[in-house]
C-alpha cells in the first residue's frame, strides 16, 4: 500500500491509496466515520431554564456542538459501569449560566465553560437559543467519549468520501466532465475541480485505475483531520490483530 499526500489542512486533508481493494477502501471510510472516538456532552442538568424551549430540545443542541478531543487524556467509559462508580477520566464538566437582562441575547457554544482548557467547542458560533429580556439557562453540562457507530454526534469525519483515481493518456477519448484530483502521464497529481474541466488536458483520454483511490476527509473540528485518519487506522490494526488471536484459538 502507498499513500501520497495531496492537500493538508487543520480542517480537511485529501490523499491517494494505492494498492488496496475497494473493500478496504471502504473500511478506512468506516472507521473515519464510525470508530474514531470524539467528546460530546451525554448528560445535562438544568438548574434553571426559563426559555421558551424544552429541556430535553436544548441539551439535544448543546449535546450536537463538536468538542475538541484530547484521545490521551480521557478514556471510553465503561458501559456496566454504574453513574455513581464512573471513572472521573472519562468525562469532563461544562458549565453554561446565561442570563438576557434588558436586551435579548442570542447563546452561542462559546458560552459553554469548560472544566478543562482542552476542551471546548470546536466552532464558537454555534447557536443554541435566544432568549428573551429576563429569560435565562443555568446548566452543568457532563461530556464523554463515544464512537459515531454508536450516535451521530461522535462522527468525528462530518464529510468522508472516496473514489477511483483517474489517469490521463494521451490516447482514448477525451472526457471534460472529470473533475477532482487525477494523475497526469507523467505520474503528477492534479486537481482539476474547476469550471473549466481537466483544462490543458482537455485532449487526454481518462481510465480509472483500479487499486487507486482518491480519499477527501473533513473533521468537525474535534480533532484535526490528519489525526482523525491515523486514529481510524490504528482502529483497523487492532481489529485485525484481535480477529487473528480468535481465529488462532
Amino acid at each position: 500500500m502507498d499513500v501520497e499526500l495531496v492537500e493538508l489542512g487543520e480542517r480537511e486533508t485529501e490523499f491517494v491509496v494505492r494498492g488496496v481493494t475497494p473493500a478496504f477502501a471502504n473500511g478506512i471510510r468506516r472507521a473515519i466515520v464510525g470508530d474514531v472516538p470524539t467528546l460530546s456532552v451525554d448528560t445535562v442538568d438544568f438548574y434553571e431554564n426559563t426559555s421558551v424551549m424544552f429541556d430535553e430540545v436544548l441539551a439535544l443542541r448543546i449535546g450536537l456542538v463538536p468538542l475538541t478531543t484530547d484521545l490521551d487524556t480521557y478514556e471510553l467509559p465503561d458501559e456496566d459501569a454504574d453513574e455513581d462508580e464512573r471513572d472521573p477520566s472519562t468525562e469532563v464538566s461544562l458549565t453554561l449560566d446565561v442570563e438576557a437582562e434588558d436586551e435579548e441575547r442570542t447563546v452561542y457554544s462559546s458560552d459553554l465553560e469548560s472544566e478543562d482548557p482542552a476542551v471546548e467547542p470546536a466552532d464558537e458560533n454555534v447557536p443554541l437559543i435566544k432568549l428573551k429580556p429576563g429569560q435565562a439557562v443555568v446548566a452543568e453540562c457532563i461530556a464523554r467519549l463515544g464512537r459515531g457507530r454508536d450516535h451521530a454526534k461522535h462522527q468525528g469525519g462530518v464529510s468522508v468520501g472516496y473514489k477511483h483515481l483517474h489517469r490521463l493518456t494521451e490516447d482514448g477519448e477525451a472526457r471534460d466532465a472529470v473533475r477532482g484530483v487525477v494523475e497526469t502521464p507523467d505520474g503528477e497529481l492534479v486537481d482539476v475541480t474547476d469550471e473549466r474541466g481537466i483544462g490543458e488536458y482537455d485532449e487526454y483520454g481518462v481510465e480509472e485505475v483500479d487499486d487507486a483511490f482518491v480519499f477527501h476527509v473533513e473533521s468537525d473540528g474535534s480533532m484535526e483531520a490528519s489525526e482523525l485518519v491515523l486514529r481510524a487506522t490504528e482502529t483497523l490494526s487492532q481489529r485485525a490483530d484481535e480477529l487473528g488471536d480468535k481465529v488462532s484459538t
